[in-house]
Formats: structure tokens, sequence, C-alpha cells
């Protein structure tokens, strides 16, 4: 393929040349690092810009007048003449596939030749229906089947926040809930209407508690306790002060 890629570069326009040359040194790069590191990752990579190049190169090979190169330049194919190359091209795609098990099916009628020669339609329409790829080991179907399973619970996990979204703006509007700020402001209003009332209680009854226990050091108990007992009733009226609804609703 590199030797049509020279050609093409030679008699490419500037746009095309262009377009052309990044793409192949997209390739180089992604095949010096599959080689590097045969992870599946950038085994999965190398063919996808693989496949771009040689159908760009397809492309403008058509386009400036120049013939296709055959299966072993690496141009992808428009048929194959027999069997046995499309057996090696389904494994150079990535596809489970043994001599056998290929002419089961096609003796199965699952790939059919037509006039002789097997499409690369045909071909990739039956590897996709029939086949597992070797880097999954699942066939196509049923991977797009589990892609779609995804995108539908993905989608429902966004309706259901979309919804939930819905009702917590409505529950607003109708004043179900209080914003963090307003909270905030009502707790430190209600704190210093709190420290107000202990500090009244504490100056209005001062001259009760000194004459209750006539500056006897031996009383003190009897003031610790009178203070309490004050302190308790002002938290009590404070505590009483303030109204909460709350609203229970039940799952319907």
């Amino acid at each position: 393929m590199q030797n049509r890629i020279k050609e093409l570069l030679a008699v490419a326009e500037d746009q095309d040349r262009i377009e052309l040359a990044m793409l192949n040194n997209g390739f180089v790069a992604a095949t010096k690092e599959y080689q590097a590191n045969g992870s599946e990752k950038n085994l999965r990579e190398w063919r996808g810009i693989r496949r771009e190049l040689e159908d760009l190169v397809s492309r403008l090979s058509e386009k400036y007048g120049l013939e296709a190169g055959p299966v072993e330049d690496g141009l992808l194919p428009k048929s194959f003449d027999n069997a046995l190359r499309v057996l090696e091209y389904l494994r150079e795609e990535g596809w489970q596939i043994s001599r056998t098990q290929l002419y089961e099916h096609i003796k199965d009628k699952k790939l059919r030749a037509r006039k002789g020669v097997f499409l690369l339609g045909s071909v990739e329409r039956y590897a996709k229906r029939w086949l597992k790829s070797a880097d999954a080991g699942q066939k196509v179907n049923e991977k797009m089947e589990r892609m779609a399973d995804e995108k539908a619970e993905l989608e429902l996990q966004r309706e259901r926040i979309r919804v939930a979204r819905e009702q917590y703006d409505y529950d607003v509007k109708q004043g179900r809930y209080v914003s963090r700020e307003d909270h905030e402001l009502a707790i430190v209003g209600r704190a210093v209407a709190f420290m107000a009332h202990l500090n009244h209680s504490v100056q209005s009854k001062a001259a009760d508690w000194i004459e209750m226990v006539g500056g006897d050091q031996g009383r003190v108990a009897d003031l610790v306790e009178a203070i309490v007992e004050e302190l308790e009733q002002r938290m009590g009226d404070f505590a009483a002060d303030a109204e909460i609804d709350v609203i229970m609703e039940g799952n319907e």
C-alpha cells in the first residue's frame, strides 16, 4: 500500500495530498504504537486508522485513474475469487473463523457467492451476523444488543433525573422547600432571639435570686436550681415559638 500512496502523492491535488499524508503519518504512528504495545485498545485503533487509510487510497485511486491494488497491497478488495481469500480477509479483520467452519457456512448458504465470487459487502454482512470478533469474543449482533441495552438504561437514568429535577423545581415554587440561605438566616435570627430572652431573664430575676438565698453561700445549690429552672422555662418558651410543617408524601 505504501507504493500506491507514493504514486498518489505524486499526482494528487494539494488538498488530497495533505489529507493522504496526514492520515498515512497517523497510520505509521499507530503501527509503531501497536508493535510496541500489542494491547486490544492499540489493535482497535490501528485497525480503525488502517481502514480509513485504505478507504482514502481506494477513493483517490479511482479519482486519479489508478487501478485498485491487490489484497496483499493492503487495499480493500471489492470481491474474493475463492473461499481461501475470504478466510484470509476475515482473519485479518479480527474475526474468529476456521477453514472448516467457513466451508460449512458456505454449504449452509450463510455466505453465498455471486457469479463465482464473494462480494465484500456480503462477506462483511456474513461476519457481523454469524461470527465473533477475536478481540471481544462476541458476535457483533450481541455487541449491538448490549450497547442498545446500555443506551436504554442511560436514557432511563437521565429521564429519572429530569423528572426529579422538575418535581423539585415545582415543590420549590409551591413553597415546600426553603433555600439554604433562608434557613441559615432563620437559625441565626432565632439564636439571637434566644440569647436576648436569656439575658432578659437573668437581669429580671437577679434581684429575686439574691433575695431568695439572702447572700448565704450555703444555699448555692438552691440558687443554681432556681437559675436552671428559669432557663428551662425560657427554652421551653423559645421552642414553642416556632412551628414547623413537615410534609410526608408516600410513594405512589
